[in-house]
């Protein structure tokens, strides 16, 4: 999620030329970034590098949006941060209850490590349609206004087509 918000609110500096604060953003973001790998990879056992490198890059990430949203106050003079952790809460909690569904359709599938390619990606496709359903329904439920600002052009535009 840090990622995501990174990268949009990169765009947002792009869209006032100002490509030079990013740069200055991504320096500390990028040095946090080697070290917490370097960092992980000498501390853990081979089998863990992976999990602390992508923990690492989780942090800087969190760090560049720290970074990135204080610029932006500064930028804009205000950003309504109220609402932007709330939307962020929601997702994560229709994220949190897509995740338990579909770690409870997997475990009545019987999917097990040693099932052949060609199954795996049957399931990950059935699961991940599950999963993707129960978010955007979660979503719905929650009333995320920001969920039919991303449809309702979709749905014009097939509904468009159809006529």
């Amino acid at each position: 999620m840090p990622l995501g918000a990174m990268v949009l609110m990169k765009w947002v500096y792009f869209a006032f030329e100002d490509g030079k604060s990013i740069f200055y953003f991504q320096i500390p973001v990028t040095l946090l970034l080697m070290a917490g790998s370097w960092l992980f990879t000498r501390l853990l056992p081979g089998e863990w590098w992976v999990f602390g490198i992508g923990l690492s890059m989780t942090l800087s990430n969190l760090i560049a949006v720290l970074l990135r949203v204080n610029g932006l106050r500064q930028k804009l003079g205000s950003l309504d941060i109220a609402h932007i952790v709330r939307l962020h809460v929601q997702l994560i909690v229709a994220a949190a209850i897509s995740c338990v569904v579909g770690w409870l359709v997997l475990r009545v599938w019987g999917f097990t490590a040693t099932d052949s390619l060609v199954w795996a990606a049957v399931v990950c496709v059935i699961v991940g349609s599950i999963m993707g359903a129960v978010y955007f329904l979660v979503l719905q439920a929650m009333k995320v206004s920001e969920m039919n600002a991303l449809l309702n052009p979709i749905i014009s535009k097939l509904s468009r087509s159809r006529a």
